[in-house]
C-alpha cells in the first residue's frame, strides 16, 4: 500500500515460493521480501534469485522482526541489499526504495557506458561476434603486446594511383571506401582481425587477439584473401558499368612471430603487430603479380600440393635466409572472368 500510493507497481506473493515465481514472470526492478515466511523462506528465495542469471542483479530489501547481528550477516551474505528491522516507518522504506532503484540505475549507465566502450574501440578492428562475445563478457581479450604467432595478410590493388588521376578526388575516396568495406568484411567473415588501412593497403591478422591454431590460421587468411578477389571483381564490374577502369588485386601472406598488442599512450593507441613477420608478408605481397596471392613456405606447408605452384624465391633485406614462396591457385573461372572484362575505361566523374 505504501509503494503503491507513491506511483509504485506492485505484485505481491504469499510465500517465498510464489515469490520466486513472480520474480521470474515479472522480472521487477527490485524486490521487498520478509524473511520469515511458509515454504519457501525469505533467505532461501534470495539465494534462488541470486542463482538466475536474468534475476541475480536485482536489488532486494529484506524485512524482519529479528534485530539481531548474525541475522542481519546471514541476509548480507546470502545477496540481501539493504536490511529493515520491524516495526519500521513509510519514510525509512520509502528512502531504501529510492536508494536501490537509483544505485540500480546508476550500475545500468554504467554497464551500458562499458558496454559502448568495449564495442567502439574493439569493432575498429575485430569481427562482430567477437565484439558482441567481447561486450557480454563471454570472452577475455588480453590485449597487452606480447610475442605471437600469427599468419600476416598484406593486400593492395593495382591501378589505383592512374585511377586516382582520371577522377575527382571526392569520387576516389567514394570508390576506397567502397573498396575497404568489402574487404574489411572478408576479412571478418573468415574471423581475422584488421589491423590497419594505409592507402588502398590492408593490413589483416589471423590468430590474434582469438587464438587459433596455426593451420586454422592459414585455412581462414587463404579464405579471405580468396573473398577478397572475388569482391573486387564484383567491384570491377560495378565500376566498369559506370565507365571506371579495371583496378587489379594482389596479396602476401605469411606466418610467424609477431608482437600483438595495443601500442601508444594514454590519448592515442593501434591494436597492431610488429616485427619482422609482418616485414616479410609485406614484402611478399610487393612481389605478387597481378591477381596474386603469394604465400612463403610457412603458409604453404599447410595448403594441399595442388592448391600452390611454386614461384621466384625472394632476398629480402634485413632476412638472413631466402624466403621460399609459392602462388596459391586462383578459384576455378575466376581469372578468365577478370580478363573477359578489361577493356574499361577511366571517366571524369
Amino acid at each position: 500500500t505504501i509503494l503503491r500510493e507513491k506511483g509504485y507497481r506492485v505484485w505481491t506473493a504469499r510465500n517465498g515460493a510464489e515469490g520466486f515465481q513472480t520474480a521470474q514472470t515479472h522480472r521487477p526492478q527490485l524486490i521487498v521480501s520478509d524473511l520469515m515466511m511458509p515454504l519457501v523462506s525469505g533467505l532461501d528465495m534470495i539465494r534462488m534469485i541470486r542463482e538466475e542469471d536474468d534475476l541475480k542483479g536485482i536489488p532486494i530489501i529484506l524485512l524482519t522482526a529479528k534485530a539481531d547481528e548474525d541475522t542481519r550477516i546471514e541476509g548480507v551474505e546470502r545477496g540481501a541489499d539493504a536490511y529493515l528491522s520491524k516495526p519500521f516507518s513509510d519514510r525509512e522504506l520509502l528512502a531504501e526504495v529510492r536508494n536501490l532503484l537509483a544505485l540500480k540505475a546508476n550500475e545500468q549507465r554504467v554497464a551500458e557506458l562499458n558496454t559502448y566502450l568495449t564495442e567502439s574501440v574493439l569493432k575498429r578492428f575485430l569481427p562482430p561476434s567477437l565484439v558482441q562475445r567481447a561486450a557480454r563478457g563471454e570472452l577475455s581479450l588480453d590485449l597487452r603486446p606480447e610475442p605471437r604467432l600469427v599468419t600476416v595478410l598484406f593486400s593492395d590493388i593495382i591501378g589505383f594511383t592512374q585511377l586516382s588521376n582520371t577522377l575527382r578526388s571526392r569520387r576516389v575516396a567514394e570508390l576506397l571506401n567502397e573498396y575497404l568495406a568489402e574487404m574489411t568484411r572478408a576479412v571478418f567473415d573468415n574471423g581475422g582481425t584488421v589491423d590497419k588501412f594505409m592507402g588502398d593497403a590492408i593490413l589483416a591478422l589471423f590468430g590474434s587477439p582469438e587464438e587459433m591454431t596455426p593451420n586454422e590460421q592459414v585455412r581462414r587468411a587463404i579464405a579471405a584473401a580468396r573473398q577478397m578477389q572475388r569482391s573486387l571483381h564484383l567491384l570491377n564490374e560495378r565500376w566498369q558499368a559506370q565507365g571506371i577502369s579495371q583496378v587489379q588485386f594482389r596479396c602476401g601472406i605469411h606466418q610467424g612471430t609477431a608482437v600483438v598488442g595495443m601500442f601508444g599512450g594514454a590519448e592515442r593507441s593501434d591494436y597492431t603487430a610488429i616485427g619482422p613477420s609482418v616485414n616479410i608478408a609485406s614484402r611478399i605481397q610487393e612481389a605478387a603479380e597481378p591477381d596474386c596471392i603469394l604465400v612463403s613456405a610457412a603458409v604453404a606447408d599447410y595448403l594441399e600440393q595442388d592448391e600452390i605452384t611454386k614461384f621466384s624465391p625472394l632476398r629480402l633485406k634485413g632476412v638472413d635466409e631466402t624466403v621460399l614462396t609459392f602462388a596459391v591457385t586462383s578459384e576455378p573461372g575466376l581469372h578468365s572472368r577478370q580478363r573477359s572484362g578489361e577493356s574499361g575505361m577511366g571517366s571524369q566523374e
